[in-house]
């Protein structure tokens, strides 16, 4: 549990310091390829970032090909650790229960466990969706892009342009 605490606060601290329009070491374990060579610029750093991914309000830091390891790998630690987290409260309550930890302590575990299992959901959603975007090899706001463009294509339909309005003479 120590390793992986510590291994999420030492990526949160390299987001924190290291300007993101900036290479790092962690930009040569990315591949050269466009979605992490192509540079866009940032609004919030008034800066081009290259391999841009995403502008990320949690961390109020831009994530591209400088930063983008140590994102994924706090969501990776993150997920860790929380799946931890709830595995052993779930175990003392179930081995221990009531009878050695007495209520008020069982009840205080079971909303440790439950918040617990809150955030091992929100950092393993996302995890699988940073995953799911890197086996597509397409970028966060590639992606977003790109749902918005299918949602429209849907919502327009084939010949709905040509449509003439129901109140028309």
């Amino acid at each position: 549990h120590v390793v992986l605490v510590l291994g999420g606060f030492a990526c949160w601290i390299f987001l924190e310091t290291h300007p993101p329009t900036r290479p790092s070491w962690f930009s040569g374990i990315l591949p050269d390829s466009d979605r992490w060579t192509k540079t866009r610029y940032c609004r919030e750093h008034k800066d081009v970032v290259q391999g841009l991914d995403h502008f990320c309000t949690w961390l109020n830091t831009a994530i591209g090909r400088s930063n983008y390891v140590p994102f994924y790998l706090i969501a990776l630690l993150g997920t860790l650790q929380y799946a931890l987290h709830v595995a052993v409260l779930m175990f003392l309550l179930v081995s221990c229960g009531r009878r050695d930890l007495g209520l008020a302590l069982v009840l205080l575990c079971g909303l440790y466990a439950f918040v617990g299992f809150l955030i091992l959901m929100a950092y393993a959603a996302l995890l699988v969706f940073h995953t799911y975007l890197c086996w597509l090899r397409v970028g966060t706001y590639d992606w977003i892009v790109q749902q918005r463009q299918t949602e429209l294509a849907h919502a327009s339909g084939p010949g709905t342009h040509d449509r003439v309005p129901t109140n028309a003479p």
